[in-house]
């Protein structure tokens, strides 16, 4: 009986470390935790299976609609990012870059599968000629990017002011980066969420390249 009793003693003493632990190991994992969203857009969602026949018939179409060319801007970035190279293509037919956000998905599907830089070079133009602060196709194109300097600056300096509609874009932009590429998030989430302001567009702990 003796060594039952001691071995239950064991046990309580057990779950008392494990529950005077418990509360710091939660801290320490909350602290690492970040928000992500597979929503591109509010009406579109990544985690839905890329639909390639409806890319394929929008970009054939001779005439869109502004609904149908936002759906198409949507559709290439999501062929980029599954590294989809069947529509490299579609980087020859001028007559879809005469739609500025089309034009903006080419570049990032040219960037997100040939790592190109002059069509970084575009993307990172348009949004230099945005209103600042402004919800804009430039910013969701730009999201979908593996890149961690030029992109961050851009994005920081776009939103060093902004309010409404621009400020859910420029959460939308933390979201589908921390969600297309976790462990990048993590290593530059402090210079994207930093506060932003005029006297300071990039944080202290802004990496050194």
């Amino acid at each position: 009986m003796k060594k039952k009793g001691s071995n239950l003693q064991t046990i309580i003493l057990m779950l008392v470390v494990f529950a005077i632990q418990l509360p710091g190991q939660e801290d320490k994992a909350r602290v690492s935790e970040f928000a992500a969203s597979s929503k591109l857009t509010g009406d579109y969602d990544l985690k839905e299976e890329f639909d390639s026949r409806k890319l394929r018939d929008l970009s054939e179409k001779s005439s869109r609609t502004r609904s149908e060319n936002r759906h198409l801007m949507l559709l290439i970035l999501h062929a980029g990012i599954e590294k989809d190279e069947s529509f490299q293509y579609l980087l020859k037919k001028p007559e879809l870059k005469e739609v500025m956000n089309v034009r903006l998905a080419l570049a990032g599907y040219d960037y997100l599968l040939n790592q190109s830089g002059s069509s970084l070079d575009h993307i990172l133009a348009q949004i230099a000629t945005e209103g600042v602060g402004a919800d804009v196709d430039s910013i969701v194109v730009l999201s979908t990017l593996d890149e961690w300097d030029r992109s961050i600056r851009a994005f920081r300096k776009h939103f060093i002011r902004s309010d409404g509609a621009g400020a859910a874009c420029m959460n939308g932009f933390r979201l589908t980066r921390a969600y297309l590429y976790p462990k990048k998030y993590q290593e530059y989430r402090e210079v994207i969420e930093a506060p932003i302001s005029y006297g300071r567009l990039m944080p202290k702990q802004d990496r050194q390249h």
